[in-house]
């Protein structure tokens, strides 16, 4: 009986180690992130979100738009910019050094994926466009920026660096361009990043 109780809890233990493991982000450096973990950082992380939106009052059959919202000025972001431009286990350069060093001022957010053809719906994208965190007013951005990329449109807002605790729970991303409202809540618990509060 004794032994089996030492194997059943030592399943449990294993079993909490497996879940409470921590994301590679926080173990690995970033110049090591696989191609995969890289792709996972900037589109499906604590500070990316891929969303799928449809046209308000679309025509029957039209597709639904794929888009990415992401939080540009946390530091795994800049990071795995960084690992993009110097490749996997690639070596530092003066400039990527400045940019991770970098003391933002802003919260920098972007959105990809709209196509290029909305161009022409975004001369209000300031005023619609809002974070909103946790219970307080929503904040518009002191700069909004709409950029063709392709058959792409990248969208770039910079927000006032308003306090921000986990203990607000949630800040919610709004924008609108053209029929296309985007929407993202973000965990704010969850951008913690080497105990610290990534934004």
């Amino acid at each position: 009986m004794v032994r089996k109780l030492v194997g059943v809890l030592g399943l449990t233990a294993l079993a909490c180690a497996v879940l409470g493991a921590a994301d590679f982000w926080e173990t690995k450096p970033f110049t090591m992130w696989s191609d995969q973990e890289l792709q996972q950082v900037t589109t499906d992380s604590p500070w990316a979100k891929k969303i799928v939106i449809a046209a308000a009052g679309r025509a029957g059959g039209a597709p639904d738009t794929p888009v990415v919202i992401s939080w540009r000025s946390a530091l795994p972001m800049k990071q795995a910019l960084v690992r993009m431009q110097i490749g996997l286990g690639g070596a530092l350069t003066p400039q990527a050094r400045a940019l991770l060093d970098q003391k933002e001022t802003g919260y920098v957010l972007s959105v990809e994926g709209l196509p290029a053809r909305l161009a022409g719906s975004t001369a209000n994208i300031r005023v619609d466009t809002s974070i909103k965190v946790g219970d307080k007013a929503s904040v518009g951005p002191d700069e909004g920026l709409a950029q063709p990329s392709g058959n792409n449109l990248v969208l770039g807002f910079v927000f006032p660096r308003t306090p921000i605790g986990p203990e607000d729970k949630t800040v919610e991303f709004v924008t609108k361009v053209g029929a296309f409202e985007i929407k993202g809540v973000f965990n704010i618990k969850e951008m913690v990043f080497h105990g610290r509060l990534e934004m």
